[in-house]
């Protein structure tokens, strides 16, 4: 029921706004057990924010969880949104929810665990390159600008990353466990755009991933990988190997990005997207800089 003035009505109580992610987040196991088909809890979260997904759809959620929230916002936990959130609110959604979950994290173990360091009270980890500190609130502080395909993975990592060292075992985007609703976008606007930036000038590329500690493959193994594959750490222990074959007489270059094994234990699929996803942006502007030709 609506009063004349607005305000929503539900058994007998006012409810003056719908439930966010992070009210509904702090009802949730946050177990990330992905059994809704979502990467994470706080994505099913947004996910039933936006309308998409309904409190149910969580198998682990217990009676008296969904009954607290019934108590506090009613019929909300089960109404989809007559409108879909824009993708900038949602955006907005997503990092609050990180940002309110970093408050939990122990971030002196959280530095031991992820490969990062303690300075006073701030976790310093370099991502993509560059170095950025992260508060107990969630924010980060960095000599560059923050951006939110930076902002967000690093959160993830540090929120979920089980800190799983790499074994060396490389596999292609798509034989990660849950990468099946990123491969077309991974497909196209990462591996696909890195290799457009690459032809622009080959021998600056290979030098330009120095910048994210690209080091030649230690064992390039039976031929899979181009002689002059690089490995990079967008993240301490979330490793890429960058395989790039330039064009050569009537064949066409090739790019191939593999990952570690245990990539999906440190940081979830969606976000190794997003991840590269910056690194394709990063890479983009460096190389408008020092060419002629537009990346």
């Amino acid at each position: 029921m609506t009063s004349a003035s607005g305000v929503q009505w539900y058994h007998g109580q006012v409810n003056p706004r719908r439930p966010s992610a992070v009210d509904l987040l702090r009802h949730l196991e946050r177990s990330n057990c992905r059994e809704c088909r979502l990467p994470t809890c706080m994505a099913f979260a947004a996910a039933v924010v936006r309308g998409e997904r309904q409190l149910r759809d969580c198998p682990r959620l217990t009676p008296e969880a969904f009954a607290s929230l019934q108590a506090q916002f009613g019929a909300e936990m089960d109404a989809p949104r007559s409108e879909p959130l824009p993708a900038e609110s949602y955006g907005r959604e997503l990092m609050t929810a990180l940002m309110a979950r970093t408050s939990e994290v122990n971030l002196g173990d959280a530095a031991t665990r992820l490969g990062g360091e303690l300075k006073e009270s701030r976790l310093a980890i370099r991502c993509l390159g560059r170095i950025f500190e992260l508060d107990s609130a969630g924010q980060l502080y960095s000599q560059c600008h923050v951006n939110p395909w930076v902002h967000a993975p690093l959160l993830s990592y540090v929120l979920d990353g089980a800190g799983a060292e790499p074994t060396g075992e490389w596999v292609l985007f798509r034989e990660l466990r849950h990468a099946q609703d990123w491969i077309l976008f991974f497909d196209h606007r990462c591996e696909a755009e890195l290799r457009r930036i690459a032809d622009v000038d080959p021998l600056l590329f290979l030098d330009l991933l120095q910048i994210f500690g690209g080091q030649p493959l230690t064992d390039p193994g039976d031929g899979s990988f181009a002689p002059n594959a690089r490995v990079i750490h967008p993240l301490p222990k979330l490793p890429i190997l960058v395989s790039y074959w330039p064009a050569e007489d009537t064949f066409g270059s090739k790019l191939t990005l593999f990952f570690d094994r245990t990539a999906e234990r440190n940081l979830s699929a969606d976000y190794i997207y997003r991840l590269v996803g910056g690194l394709v942006e990063m890479l983009r502007k460096i190389l408008r800089r020092h060419t002629a030709q537009p990346a």
